[in-house]
């Protein structure tokens, strides 16, 4: 226990985007296969998206070469129409929980820039070298963006910062 000597060592974030663009440990298995890690704006496109098929499914973004950056945000992008391709995420920074990022019913969905558009997590700011992405159970049943199983929701952009 802390009496009056503790100290907590927060990292302090630049506020610019980390430039985590590397697909890592993708197990995400819908019907596109992109690189959400390196896009911040938002753009529907196949070299952009990851569909998730099922629960628990995941991608990591992480720097080549691999550092790690002080960060305290995550945010994503996805579809513009707020129940289609719509998803709950769990939100690991190394290996730790942050939070969840919830695209549900968000007006307009998540298009725009993943730092502004309100589709994000905030947390107590922390040194990453790996942001991780897991679909967990949202309960909201679509399966209109693939047309494949649940969670069927997509990430076309993921910024940390």
């Amino acid at each position: 226990e802390c009496a009056n000597d503790c100290t907590v060592n927060l990292c302090t974030p630049t506020g610019q985007r980390a430039p985590m663009n590397t697909l890592f440990n993708d197990s995400a298995s819908g019907c596109w296969n992109g690189n959400p890690c390196t896009y911040d704006a938002w753009q529907w496109a196949s070299g952009h998206g990851q569909n998730f098929q099922a629960f628990s499914q995941a991608i990591s973004c992480r720097s080549n070469p691999q550092q790690s950056y002080c960060v305290q945000h995550v945010g994503v992008t996805t579809y513009s129409n707020n129940t289609v391709c719509q998803g709950l995420w769990e939100v690991l920074c190394d290996g730790f929980s942050v939070g969840m990022i919830d695209t549900n019913n968000k007006p307009g969905g998540c298009t725009g820039s993943a730092m502004t558009n309100g589709c994000r997590v905030d947390f107590l700011p922390r040194e990453c070298a790996e942001i991780k992405l897991v679909a967990v159970s949202d309960g909201n049943n679509t399966g209109s963006c693939c047309g494949g199983s649940q969670p069927d929701s997509m990430l076309t952009g993921v910024s940390a910062w």
